[in-house]
């Protein structure tokens, strides 16, 4: 069971949610080892996989809710027959994401029902969009991240075990960039940083994250920028500076082509 200060710290910030999804993954499909900058909620509907959350092993199967934190190392391979699942990608916190656990609870039937329509309205909330499908999406995500978060039956994934078997050079790397995506090229001199070649970080980013340190930023200050404007304290101009692009024009640019709207259906 999560801490009673830290979840209620947790249930009551803003809850932005990017992404609702649902696919089936066919036997022995795989995910390789990606890091990715928002949270996921995971509902396992049918089928088993192995899922590794910065080196800690779980095999997960039907009914299943598991808790990814924001910037997690994680990979997966389906075992068996297909296997399907439904996920939330969302970040907790206003200018400043807040940290998630990660954490696993099994539902029973009854539960197991109730999760899935709740992500199926989520999902429908998510394609009506405006400013009443985003509150509903909040309202039914934070519903969902309660029951995870103070159920009794949950496992919670300390951090040095989620932590233990990460690269530590990549992990450094990521620290930084999470500070300082707003500052001009923040992956120039990245390497040096963390005392590696330039050859040999690049080749070990992108093995630890799946993407390149140019493209990551970018998922970094979009998502921010999709943060910060669902918050509403800002303006369009302050947003796109505060996420690093003196261009507003470029800016505007990139989120269309991100999130598929333009960035003054967001707020601002």
């Amino acid at each position: 069971m999560i801490p009673p200060a830290l979840a209620e710290r947790l249930l009551t910030a803003r809850t932005t949610v990017f992404r609702c999804d649902r696919r089936t993954f066919a036997k022995q499909q795989r995910l390789p080892p990606t890091v990715v900058p928002t949270a996921r909620l995971l509902l396992i509907e049918r089928g088993i996989a192995q899922y590794h959350l910065d080196g800690h092993q779980l095999e997960i199967g039907p009914g299943d809710v598991l808790l990814v934190p924001a910037m997690a190392r994680r990979w997966w391979q389906a075992s068996g027959a297909s296997f399907t699942m439904t996920w939330n990608e969302f970040l907790v916190g206003d200018r400043t994401p807040l940290d998630l656990p990660g954490a696993r609870l099994h539902l029973e039937p009854a539960e197991f029902a109730e999760v899935l329509s709740a992500c199926r309205r989520i999902a429908v909330a998510h394609e009506r969009g405006g400013q009443s499908g985003r509150l509903l999406q909040e309202a039914e995500l934070r519903a969902l991240l309660a029951r995870v978060l103070l159920s009794e039956r949950t496992t919670v994934f300390s951090a040095s075990e989620t932590t233990a078997h990460s690269d530590g050079a990549v992990r450094a790397a990521l620290a930084w960039l999470e500070r300082h995506y707003g500052d001009v090229s923040p992956e120039r001199g990245l390497a040096r940083r963390v005392g590696l070649s330039d050859g040999h970080f690049r080749t070990r980013f992108r093995a630890s994250v799946g993407t390149n340190a140019r493209s990551f930023v970018l998922d970094l200050r979009l998502h921010a920028a999709r943060r910060l404007l669902a918050a509403g304290s800002m303006g369009i101009k302050q947003v796109a500076a505060t996420v690093g692009y003196r261009d507003p024009l470029l800016f505007s640019r990139l989120y269309r082509r991100r999130w598929g709207v333009p960035p003054s259906r967001d707020g601002g």
